[in-house]
Order: structure tokens, then sequence, then C-alpha cells
């Protein structure tokens, strides 16, 4: 079975990287940020964009093997980007975070 991000097309992934860019550029984000798409016949809709992504960290460093904690260490100590090796990498993977809704509080 096939699933949703197999189905991505090259250019609705070009169009999520550029909105990303352009949101945590507008937003002056520093480190992380969280950007929630939905993809409806080929429109692109942003649903959420949170520059505190302390929740998805762990998710991102489990998915990329990225130890961000290392790079933000090497930040905070006065080391720059472009000196650490933060190249745009390629995956034969990808992660899911499933969502978790709390329906038993809908039930109150």
């Amino acid at each position: 079975m096939r699933s949703a991000a197999d189905r991505i097309k090259d250019e609705e992934i070009k169009t999520l990287e550029e909105y990303s860019r352009r949101i945590a550029i507008e937003l002056k984000v520093v480190g992380l940020i969280n950007v929630q798409y939905a993809i409806q016949k080929g429109k692109v809709y942003i649903l959420e964009a949170n520059p505190r992504c302390f929740t998805h960290r762990a998710s991102c460093i489990k998915v990329t093997g990225v130890s961000m904690a290392r790079i933000a260490t090497q930040v905070l100590l006065g080391v720059k980007l472009k000196d650490i090796d933060t190249h745009r990498r390629k995956y034969s993977h990808f992660g899911v975070k499933e969502a978790v809704f709390p329906f038993n509080m809908f039930l109150r």
C-alpha cells in the first residue's frame, strides 16, 4: 500500500519547501519551525506554523538522524551555521506523526 507521502508530487514538495522558507523568514524564526500542511487536488494549504516546535523535535531527530542539540550547542558557542554541515539531505524514508485527539474529553 502506498502512503500519502509517496503520492506527493515534486512540484508540491517544492511548494512546501518554498512556503516553509518564506514563513520562517517572515516570522524571523531562529531554530526549528513546525509547519503543518494539507494538499487537496494539487493545492497546498497552510494549516499552522509554529516556531516553537518543542514537541516535534524528538521526532525530527529520530527521522533524520541529525543531532539538532549538537548543532544548537555549536551555534550557542559561536559557530556559524555556514560552518556546520547543514546541507540538504535526501532520505529513503519519511516520518509521520500521528494525530492523537482527546476524544475522551469530548464526552464530558
